[in-house]
């Protein structure tokens, strides 16, 4: 990777002197350990003989110190949870309610040894135990909390400070800082910095951290954005610092042995080094600078208003290039650079189309340049970091973006997206154009039922159906329809679906089912009906079509309700194989032409099949009665079919006026 590239233009890194920048907050404390900002009010522990704590107006010219309680046992740190503060006392931690007049530590663990430096993160309290050489946590949303190991085998911790889930440890023992992830679930501490003199207690502000060396009378600072960090001086001559506090832009420092609180204005600002940005990295957030609450400026900046972050955009500042930052604070200002570098080229084709049923398509490529990531549904690593495949059932049907990002040697990353459509796999009889066909069924001899393969509609679906020519099915809706498709030879035909050999017979056998001819594009209905008997629980499809001979029909069937599951299609030739003339059988149809009533004399007929001039069946009469009623028809010229109770057939034309 390209080692960022920084210019530090400016960085004030003087040396403060204790006599010229130094100044007394307060006076006349004894042994003073920890301090706490709330607002302008300061509160303070302080240890033997007084061991109590005290609060100071910092908003007055002349703070004087008022007791908020005594009688503590030699207190070495506090902090505030809203109105709660917590107090670390020698064996003990305890706590005050602070919306209280005259407040009253009460004890929320004991038995402890040493502990130092409360700190919340969360709803836990974090301490350091420092002759148990450890940190521990209390949960403070329990009533009673126990105390948890966060981590041990430390020296002497004496100081804890968290920037992000980095937990910061000053050892004093060991003279180092030490971190930990609070992510980690069992944490392993790594070395900061060593070659401190007895570190008490840490002070994070923006990137820089600042260091209370306590045997050797002065704060230092080091830079968290460095590697390998190295402590600068930032004030000596002090008298056993202790745990400090920022004020703005002054550091609050507890002087132990002169029994004082000092200030130290932090006049000259510190400005961390600014990584390298990409110019395709749209706005990005940097900071760090010390102290806070200054004001950035330069090309493509935007102040964030919290003193600590601000926003660069890349494209904004002019692209490619390396552009000056500056912090003020006051009169006073650092300035670094920042150098905006240019981010990969980045295209990506991917498959145009694939069937769902396809399978895993392995090697999936066509990002440039080469060793970069696709990503998408569908999409996963072949396991090698370099190959990837493409599932489209697992993408589902439809139209899906697939990513390729690739990330160059500096670290910048470019993305290429392309569509990939999902082609949902054709099933046969999935619409009118793939039907299935039947004609095998069909010119069969009469009264011999032919029946179709096993069929399941459990995964079709009404995509692409026509509107109309189905008003027969009550559930008014179309859910699994499968399509067939036969020719007409001038036979009538009963159509019906059955159980025959099925394992998972559709519901009931409730099935409904039309009849059309044309074109699929340009369907007419012809037929359309639902159960065979309905009165007797019948629910299996059934209709009787006169076909024409040469005319192309469609068969559509749907389950009932959205009904699925297995079934046949049987099919029977109802038109008889021989068939004469009524006036060959020696009977006669009167009158003809007839205005409704028409009568077979000669002969009592078992059933009359009333047929139209275009060969559609309109009805059938069954049962021993020579008379026909066609008053319900149109004027025009119908053909009956005669079946006679000894089996022979005979047919008239018969005019309707």
């Amino acid at each position: 990777m390209k080692k960022l590239t920084l210019t530090l233009s400016l960085i004030f890194c003087l040396t403060l002197s204790a006599t010229a920048q130094l100044v007394d907050v307060v006076t006349g404390l004894t042994k003073p350990t920890a301090v706490w900002l709330d607002g302008t009010e300061l509160y303070i522990t302080e240890r033997e003989p007084a061991n109590k704590l005290s609060i100071v107006d910092l908003s007055q010219p002349n703070p004087t110190p008022m007791d908020v309680v005594t009688g503590l046992d030699q207190p070495t740190g506090l902090t505030i949870v809203q109105n709660e503060m917590y107090i670390t006392e020698w064996t003990k931690i305890s706590k005050l309610d602070l919306t209280q007049p005259n407040p009253t530590p009460t004890d929320v663990i004991t038995g402890l040894s040493q502990p130092v430096d409360p700190t919340v993160i969360g709803d836990f309290l974090y301490i350091c135990e420092y002759s148990f050489g450890r940190v521990s946590k209390l949960d403070l949303a329990q009533l009673n909390p126990t105390l948890q190991t966060v981590v041990s085998g430390l020296s002497g911790p004496n100081g804890l400070a968290l920037k992000g889930d980095t937990l910061y440890i000053a050892e004093s023992l060991g003279n180092q800082i030490v971190k930990i992830s609070l992510s980690s679930p069992n944490p392993i501490p790594t070395l900061v910095v060593d070659g401190l003199s007895f570190p008490k207690g840490m002070n994070i502000n923006g990137n820089f951290m600042y260091i209370t060396e306590t045997q050797a009378d002065k704060i230092t600072r080091i830079d968290l954005t460095e590697a390998s960090p190295t402590p600068e001086l930032v004030v000596d001559g002090l008298s056993l610092p202790q745990r400090t506090i920022f004020d703005g832009l002054d550091l609050i420092i507890p002087e132990f042995t002169a029994g004082k609180i000092s200030k130290l204005p932090v006049n000259e600002p510190v400005f961390s080094s600014l990584p390298t940005v990409c110019a395709n990295a749209g706005l990005t957030t940097l900071g760090g600078a010390s102290p806070t609450g200054g004001v950035y400026s330069g090309p493509g900046v935007t102040d964030n208003g919290d003193g600590e972050t601000f926003t660069f955009d890349p494209a904004a500042a002019g692209g490619v290039g390396t552009y000056q930052i500056t912090y003020s604070t006051g009169a006073s200002m650092a300035t670094s650079s920042v150098e905006v570098i240019a981010g990969p080229t980045v295209a990506f084709t991917g498959p145009c189309s694939v069937n769902i049923d396809a399978g895993v398509q392995t090697g999936l490529g066509g990002g440039t340049p080469s060793g970069g990531i696709y990503s998408g549904p569908g999409v996963t690593d072949d396991g090698n970091g370099m190959t990837y495949s493409f599932d489209p059932a697992a993408a589902g049907a439809g139209m899906h973006t697939i990513t390729y990002t690739y990330t160059d040697g500096n670290g910048c990353s470019g993305t290429a997206s392309d569509l990939v459509t999902v082609e949902m796999m054709v099933l046969p009889g999935e619409g009118c154009a793939d039907a299935n066909d039947l004609s095998a069924l069909f010119g069969q001899a009469p009264n011999e039922a032919q029946t179709s393969g096993l069929w399941d509609n459990s995964n079709y679906n009404s995509t692409g159906d026509p509107a109309t020519g189905w008003e027969c099915f009550d559930d008014g809706s179309l859910e699994h329809t499968v399509w067939y498709a036969f020719t007409g030879d001038g036979n009538t035909y009963s159509i019906r679906t059955v159980a025959c050999n099925a394992t998972n017979y559709i519901d009931f056998g409730d099935t409904q089912m039309a009849v059309y001819s044309g074109e699929c594009t340009d369907l007419t209905a012809v037929a359309c009906n639902e159960d065979e008997d309905f009165a007797n629980d019948v629910y299996n499809a059934y209709l009787e079509l006169p076909t024409e001979a040469g005319v192309q029909y469609y068969l559509m069937i749907d389950g009932w309700d959205g009904s699925d599951g297995e079934f046949c299609v049987e099919v029977t030739n109802l038109t008889p194989s021989a068939i004469s003339s009524v006036a060959e059988l020696g009977l006669r149809l009167s009158p003809n032409p007839t205005s409704g009533l028409v009568e077979l004399q000669g002969a009592q007929p078992e059933t009359v099949r009333v047929i139209d001039a275009l060969g559609r069946l309109l009805f059938v009469q069954n049962g021993a009665s020579a008379q026909v009623d066609l008053s319900a028809l149109p004027g025009g010229v119908y053909t009956l079919l005669i079946g006679l109770a000894d089996g022979q057939w005979g047919s008239a034309k018969v005019v309707k006026e």
